[in-house]
């Protein structure tokens, strides 16, 4: 999943970069999900922490009348409306949406989307070991994958392809090392 600049198709241009959030011309049609949302949260903290944004992009933000909503789909359903022109989401919301017929749709700006990662993991002595690795097995099987990607949700597996319109995770991510990143 991952955190990207949603528009209205029927009131403007797609957007090309984060910093068209700060753009005039959208002043007062801007909105994303609360900081209490998980995945705002991780939009947020990437952004602020980015020295090409900082926090201070956040203040502009706000100065050109962004706001907040409680959750996502809050933000989507404003969009769809048309009271929001731009606003930060979650790509797979956006594209449901669009596929519903709802004049919205997204670009990944120049500078990058936002991954929201969604680890799975087992709980070392959890009460229901047996039934937690069974959970597991399904949602990487090839038939949990599927049934995610039903949701318009990209697949970690390579041989399940994406939804309609979605690049897959090879087209989308560029692999890079973590270790040569940090200690190189």
């Amino acid at each position: 999943m991952n955190m990207v600049l949603a528009y209205n198709t029927a009131n403007t241009k797609p957007p090309k970069s984060w910093n068209d959030l700060l753009d005039p011309q959208y002043k007062g049609k801007i909105g994303m999900p609360s900081v209490s949302s998980g995945t705002s949260y991780t939009f947020v903290g990437d952004l602020a922490s980015n020295q090409n944004f900082g926090w201070t992009f956040f203040e502009k933000m706000k100065a050109n009348g962004g706001v907040q909503v409680k959750a996502n789909n809050d933000a989507v359903q404003k969009l769809a409306s048309g009271e929001f022109t731009l606003t930060v989401v979650l790509d797979y919301m956006i594209k449901a949406m669009k596929d519903q017929g709802s004049p919205v749709d997204y670009v990944i700006p120049q500078e990058g989307a936002v991954m929201v990662v969604s680890p799975i993991a087992l709980v070392e002595g959890g009460k229901n070991a047996d039934g937690g690795k069974k959970f597991l097995d399904y949602v990487l099987s090839k038939e949990g994958q599927e049934l995610l990607t039903k949701q318009n949700v990209v697949s970690v597996r390579s041989d399940i392809t994406p939804p309609s319109g979605v690049p897959s995770i090879k087209d989308r991510y560029k692999s890079f090392s973590i270790q040569r990143c940090l200690f190189e």
